[in-house]
């Protein structure tokens, strides 16, 4: 039966890793709806590749090399059409033309540069047919995943730490003198390529060269004035802005999945070609806002500002002042974004917080009023304002309501489960913890609540085996570890309860209880 998935849920690399690991021998066809690439795997080793719809690299990259000349290479790809099944190579060796060693070198390369290539696709899917390993005619190669994996992630990580521009940019060397410049053979095949009309990914991918190499040499010309990147032309740069479009949608469906280095690669792009794009400085700011940088946020909404006075830029600037502290200057934004956008469900429920927030209750319950039926958020604070005045029942009721509406945050499941223990109705709250951490299966608050319901009736086993997945998955609370060391101790795991302890008594140094287990428990150990 054959493996079937999405891009968006396993990379390149997990997929080739997961075949490897299960030993997996057949043919994985990754497709982008506009592209078709097998892979050939046999006992969880790489075989071969082979790209439907592109020109063979490596016909080309021989051909550069001076393997073969072009009339021959000509000859070779007429002949493959009568046989399209059998791959370049093997006909190229088939007929004497190029050597078994050559072949197996490039080849390897074309592996290693494809899975780089995939690697970037944002789209796509795959389908793995088990057994399928006799339809790769070509040479028999054979390559350890783990090491393609590694040197291609390497390489990808090279490119990104290199002084370089973008792999579609096209290099021009300078007015310099060969004879001017001391090169080692290497540097000068490099050079050579730098002709005005090859782009940066041509380069890598043409040369015979370990990319690394080929970085190094190119960073190195470019840092000492020898090349440079050519400055747009008129049909150049509106081809370019053609693709402003590509860039944005992609940017943000990163953004969407907080993949936010490659959603600022995006943005950076637009940037590149139109300085002034005020969309694409929106969404930089959005990026900057979601992974904790709100000065270089709100610098760049007040950019914006000065050349839009758009909605969403004054309501992003309210939030941050909110969070500043500023609540009069967070309303005189959010008020200017109303007066844009007067019915933007994101503004009026954001005016509603900061009313809240200044304990004018009325009006935010008039503003909350207009969203209940359209936003969860809405239930969410309008319950919180009935809370407050003590009324718990309807409280849970729009709390309830709202759970059809299919809130998507930790904190919502959070407070009906609450209330419901307020109520002294604890089996209903551990229904809504359990649901919640169904929906948002990594919600410390809802895990923790948890964990306080199974520690508060004395129910251990669940509560250790919860501590245990939240600290196994990376969380460090001091309550956790105390919670851990008391259940422990009572277990008579004394040595054992005293190291978490000391975990808790690590993140919280001033706990003065921890202190005095942990002194106890030694005291008994010793007697």
């Amino acid at each position: 039966m054959p493996i079937k998935g999405s891009l968006s849920d396993m990379s390149i690399s997990d997929i080739l890793q997961m075949l490897s690991l299960g030993n997996k021998t057949g043919e994985l066809v990754i497709t982008n709806e506009k592209n078709l690439v097998y892979f050939y795997i046999k006992s969880g080793h790489l075989r071969g590749v082979q790209w439907m719809n592109r020109k063979d690299k490596l016909g080309m990259i021989l051909l550069d090399q001076g393997h073969i000349n072009e009339e021959t290479l000509n000859e070779v790809l007429a002949l493959q059409k009568d046989e399209p099944g059998v791959p370049l190579g093997k006909m190229l060796l088939d007929f004497e033309l190029v050597d078994e060693e050559t072949i197996i070198k490039y080849l390897k390369k074309q592996i290693r540069d494809t899975i780089i290539e995939l690697s970037e696709w944002d789209s796509g899917y795959f389908v793995f047919n088990s057994g399928e390993e006799t339809k790769n005619k070509g040479i028999p190669v054979s390559i350890k995943v783990e090491d393609v994996l590694l040197e291609s992630a390497a390489l990808q990580d090279e490119f990104k730490a290199s002084a370089l521009p973008d792999k579609e940019s096209i290099l021009v060397k300078m007015n310099i003198s060969d004879d001017g410049l001391d090169l080692d053979e290497n540097e000068k095949e490099v050079l050579k390529k730098v002709d005005g009309r090859n782009t940066l990914s041509t380069i890598l991918t043409t040369l015979p060269l370990d990319e690394f190499r080929i970085l190094q040499i190119l960073s190195k010309f470019l840092k000492e004035g020898i090349i440079k990147e050519t400055e747009m032309d008129k049909a150049s740069m509106e081809r370019a802005k053609l693709k402003t479009s590509e860039h944005k949608n992609l940017g943000i469906a990163f953004l969407r999945i907080e993949m936010y280095k490659e959603a600022i690669r995006e943005f950076s792009q637009i940037l590149k070609i139109e300085p002034d794009n005020t969309e694409a400085l929106f969404y930089k700011g959005i990026i900057h806002y979601e992974t904790g940088e709100v000065k270089e946020a709100k610098d760049i909404f007040n950019s914006v500002l000065k050349q839009a006075q758009s909605a969403a830029v004054l309501n992003n600037l309210s939030v941050i002042m909110d969070g500043e502290g500023d609540l009069n200057t967070a309303f005189v934004y959010i008020k200017d974004a109303k007066n844009k956008e007067e019915n933007n469900t994101t503004i009026l429920l954001n005016e509603a917080i900061l009313l809240i927030k200044q304990d004018k209750t009325e009006e935010a319950i008039e503003t909350l009023k207009d969203l209940e039926e359209t936003s969860p958020y809405a239930r969410f604070y309008y319950a919180y304002i009935l809370t407050k005045l003590g009324k718990i029942n309807e409280a849970i009721s729009h709390l309830e309501v709202g759970l059809n509406m299919n809130p998507q945050f930790g904190e919502y499941y959070y407070n009906l489960g609450k209330l419901f223990e307020t109520l002294k109705e604890e089996k209903k709250a551990v229904e809504v913890y359990r649901k919640g951490l169904k929906v948002v299966n990594n919600s410390i608050i809802l895990t923790k609540a948890l964990i306080a319901y199974y520690y508060k009736n004395k129910i251990f086993d669940q509560c250790e085996k919860r501590i245990d997945a939240a600290i196994s998955s990376g969380v460090e609370d001091w309550d956790l570890y105390f919670k851990k060391g008391n259940i422990l101790f009572q277990k008579k795991l004394t040595k054992e309860a005293i190291d978490a302890w000391e975990k808790a008594l690590k993140l919280n140094p001033d706990n003065k209880t921890i202190k005095r287990n942990i002194e106890r428990a030694k005291g008994n150990k010793s007697d």
